[in-house]
């Protein structure tokens, strides 16, 4: 590694530069948005025609949330039709309760095409090795838009699996940015530029990995996006989260709170005081999960309902019935 990227890593990390600054916004630029009026707007002093400068993380994403809503456009103005507002949402809830994160990302694919026919979203596994790949049947936009897709895949995949998915390489059919001392963070591992293809790959392994995040995680998720996608993630050691987890995995729709609680390597008493000071419940939880777990079966699966009551720990495919309805009101 050049010694002047741990630099560059470590300043990212605090700021993002005005290089980059540059480059999210010349689709909002090009639609004729004012860009120094934005800026100003988030109180940042910042020349987006220089190279020098930076942006807070926080006025960063403050400034994207401006651009989505001035321009009615998810895409920031980089696609020839507006991308509605509230896609990325929907493509979320979509994939509400996906059991693995291969399901999750086999959904986003297609529900993709929902959203807009100017991208075409693949995975596809080779060997040991999972590809995200881009395609774009009209005309590529700015590399900036391609680079943010596949960062929000990753990271939003990182997500819902609570696990840190290290990239082995990313593939780009362009020449190299002004911020590639950047990219190390951006994109762990292989770099690859003028390329045929694009496209991101990483370990099949994580595909098997449980989705572990519930309605309401994501409900929190949206909240504070796109400020969460401009983070790397990092694990939810939370009482929550490490139940949460725990309730998405396999054979565990019936767990008890005692069994739940030595899983967790605690106390039964213990797990429940601290959920309580996280502001929820041991059995809040256990319904959620098996409540988003039967969504999605019933929604994305031609599964008979007694055998999801089955999967789901009830014994009685009436008393799934009366807790669907309690948990749906229909």
């Amino acid at each position: 590694m050049p010694a002047s990227r741990p630099k560059a890593l470590a300043a990212l990390r605090q700021r993002i530069p005005a290089s980059i600054v540059a480059a999210a916004v010349e689709g909002a630029r090009r639609r004729g948005l004012s860009i120094e009026q934005q800026l100003r707007a988030v109180g940042a002093d910042l020349d987006p025609s220089s190279t020098d400068g930076s942006l807070a993380p926080d006025q960063f994403a403050q400034l994207l949330r401006r651009l989505t809503t001035e321009l009615g456009d998810e895409s920031n103005g980089f696609l020839s039709s507006p991308m509605r507002l509230g896609s990325f949402a929907m493509l979320c809830h979509a994939c509400a309760g996906a059991p693995t994160l291969r399901r999750a990302l086999q959904r986003a694919a297609r529900f993709s095409t929902v959203l807009t026919d100017e991208l075409l979203f693949t995975l596809t596994v080779e060997g040991e090795e999972a590809l995200v790949q881009l395609r774009f049947p009209q005309q590529t936009p700015a590399r900036y838009f391609v680079e943010s897709v596949f960062i929000i895949i990753i990271r939003w995949a990182s997500w819902l699996v609570d696990t840190k998915i290290i990239t082995n390489r990313v593939s780009l059919g362009f020449a190299p940015p002004p911020y590639v001392a950047h990219y190390e963070l951006m994109f762990p591992g292989q770099h690859l530029f003028d390329q045929r293809h694009n496209y991101v790959a990483f370990s099949s392994r994580y595909l098997d990995l449980p989705v572990v995040q519930d309605s309401a995680a994501l409900r929190r998720f949206l909240a504070v996006t796109p400020g969460a996608l401009l983070r790397q993630h990092r694990r939810d050691v939370s009482a929550s989260g490490r139940l949460r987890q725990l309730l998405r995995s396999p054979n565990c729709g019936d767990i008890g709170l005692e069994d739940a609680a030595s899983a967790l390597h605690c106390s039964a008493a213990s797990l429940r005081r601290h959920l309580q000071t996280e502001g929820t419940s041991f059995q809040e939880m256990k319904d959620a999960a098996r409540r988003d777990q039967a969504v999605y079966w019933l929604l994305h699966e031609d599964t008979p309902v007694n055998a999801i009551a089955e999967r789901l720990g009830y014994s009685e495919p009436s008393t799934f019935h009366r807790a669907f309805k309690k948990w749906t009101g229909r």
